[in-house]
């Protein structure tokens, strides 16, 4: 008995293509998607003053603010209370296990106080050539009871035989 083959049909081709194309996206669709995700992860919500941030409800969700004057954080905050952040601190709502809090995620950060690395540079260098002075002084000072190599005169081989000839 010849076994007859199976070949598909215009409908069972249309149906796999159709399951095909349920089942993965274009690279546009997945742009889409990923831009979507992105922009409800957090959204700018602007400017206000520590004491007007908003409720912690999910419907402040993602939102973050810049927070106009420096603040120290309450126990609404992730980190707990009593840290301290500059004018400038954006806060986002974010959820905490089944709580919302805020999470200051970045601010203006001052760093006048710090030494810029030329001036390092500069400082580290003056420190090794004084360092270098001093212990040059020093080792100059200790050797002073020494014999310098330009204060010996050179010894004849007469004479050199003649210090082991003395009887």
């Amino acid at each position: 008995m010849t076994e007859k083959i199976k070949v598909p049909t215009f409908e069972t081709l249309e149906t796999f293509a159709d399951q095909i194309d349920k089942k993965y996206a274009s690279k546009e669709q997945m742009e889409a998607e990923v831009k979507a995700q992105v922009s409800r992860t957090y959204q700018p919500s602007g400017s206000v003053a520590f004491a007007d941030l908003p409720e912690l409800t999910e419907a402040n969700l993602g939102k973050v603010y810049n927070v106009t004057g420096a603040f120290t954080t309450t126990d609404s905050f992730m980190e707990g209370a009593g840290a301290e952040y500059p004018a400038g601190t954006n806060v986002a709502v974010v959820k905490a296990g089944e709580d919302y809090k805020y999470d200051a995620m970045s601010g203006f950060v001052d760093l006048s106080a710090y030494a810029p690395s030329e001036q390092i540079a500069g400082d580290i260098a003056a420190a090794k050539t004084a360092a270098v002075t001093e212990a040059n002084a020093s080792t100059d000072e200790k050797l002073t009871a020494y014999i310098k190599a330009e204060d010996i005169e050179p010894i004849t081989e007469e004479e050199i035989i003649a210090l082991f000839n003395k009887k």
